[in-house]
């Protein structure tokens, strides 16, 4: 640990947001215009990833491993049809909008 320790000099430190703030104080005191940061450019190496390219990528790769016979459409479910607002629920016995319904 102590190998890789050194003295710990406060003047060398830069803190490069305050000097920014404190150019922004500046300018708005003196009625000008503030300095804008300046165009960031991606750094080659840097570790960023673009997420939607790298999801087109991965859903390319996967269409292409798989076979056409492997992409088949989906089935619908065949049963009877029901109108569900017209079908009735039972309650007790009885259809919720009959008559004996509410008599209950």
């Amino acid at each position: 640990m102590d190998a890789v320790t050194a003295d710990f000099r406060l003047e060398e430190q830069h803190d490069a947001y305050q000097h920014a703030l404190e150019q922004l104080v500046a300018a708005r005191l003196e009625d000008q215009e503030p300095p804008h940061a300046p165009d960031t450019v991606p750094i080659e190496g840097s570790g960023t990833v673009d997420l939607m390219a790298a999801l087109e990528q991965s859903v390319k790769a996967a269409k292409s491993r798989r076979s056409p016979a492997a992409v088949q459409p989906r089935r619908r479910l065949r049963g009877p049809r029901v109108d569900l607002r017209r079908a009735s629920v039972r309650v007790g016995g009885t259809a919720a909008g009959s008559p004996g319904a509410a008599q209950r």
